[in-house]
């Protein structure tokens, strides 16, 4: 008898209380909550290192340009420009296709359809429309065959591949001549706001500082601004100048979906786009960024 009361009492004290369940069941959720946490972490990096891919590709595809056609293209969108602000801007234009096709003779008016748009060209649309490649016809890069919607009669050399299942129409453009031109933003692969290019290699002289001026980008009802990044000259250091002063700016709004509302130094300043980079700017990525704006910074 005595034997298997105590062979009794050792199987009771070979299982678990109450008690320890409990602390199993505890640990095993911390556990699972922090696998959670560092799964969920690794899926975002690996988001965010996609969209920085397809953001420098698209930066290598703005070098080809420049290589095949002598300089970036310009940029097109400025707010509210007047006077001899907006004829700088539209000679820049002009000047950059005169160049780029020797033997273009699309007419002022069909450019000026293009420049005269409400708002005019934007940074987004930008990256679409001089990436997708231009017309075999060289007296009509812009409008002639291939590049009308739904004309298949010519196939354009795009420098950039795009993912046609991520090209958003964002307005139609009406060229002088009769074509039928849909305009398109680049989103990113799971995010809403798009690409957006920023030409840094020119400056407007008159009358107003070039960088200060907002953007904006399509095709979004609630149109944030977006703006080039700047940087402490260091030739100067009272003065700021672009970040890649001789080149171009590509920006994506990172996987909070929002580019941040440009940065004013010191408060009540003209709209100056610096660090440091927190909120919407912290996980912007750009072609000049290692990662995100706020990894990147010193």
């Amino acid at each position: 008898m005595r034997n298997v009361k105590h062979a009794r009492r050792g199987k009771a004290s070979a299982g678990f209380t109450l008690v320890e369940l409990l602390v199993v069941i505890v640990i095993i959720g911390i556990l699972a909550a922090l696998i959670t946490v560092v799964a969920a972490n690794a899926v975002a990096r690996a988001n965010e290192t996609a969209i920085k891919v397809e953001l420098d590709n698209l930066a290598n595809s703005f070098m080809e340009y420049k290589n095949r056609y002598g300089a970036y293209p310009p940029n097109v969108q400025y707010l509210a420009l007047t006077g001899p602000q907006s004829q700088e801007r539209d000679g820049n234009f002009q000047r950059h296709l005169r160049k780029a096709f020797p033997r273009h003779r699309e007419t002022d008016a069909d450019i000026q359809s293009l420049l005269s748009l409400n708002p005019p060209l934007t940074p987004a649309e930008s990256v679409w429309l001089f990436l997708r490649g231009f017309s075999p016809d060289p007296e009509h890069p812009l409008t002639g065959p291939g590049t009308r919607d739904g004309d298949t009669s010519a196939s354009l050399e795009r420098l950039f591949d795009f993912d046609e299942a991520r090209l958003v129409p964002t307005r139609p453009w009406q060229p002088q001549n009769g074509a039928q031109i849909t305009l398109m933003a680049y989103i990113p692969d799971g995010i809403t706001q798009p690409f957006v290019y920023f030409d840094t290699s020119r400056t407007l002289t008159t009358p107003e500082p070039y960088p200060v001026m907002p953007y904006y980008a399509p095709p979004t009802t609630t149109v944030p601004r977006v703006v080039p990044y700047l940087e402490q000259d260091p030739r100067n250091p009272s003065t700021r100048r672009f970040v890649n002063p001789d080149s171009f700016q590509i920006i994506a709004a990172g996987l909070d979906d929002d580019f941040g509302e440009p940065l004013t130094n010191p408060p009540g300043a003209p709209l100056v786009p610096e660090g440091p980079f927190i909120g919407g700017h912290s996980d912007n990525l750009a072609n000049f960024s290692q990662r995100n704006m706020e990894d990147s910074q010193p």
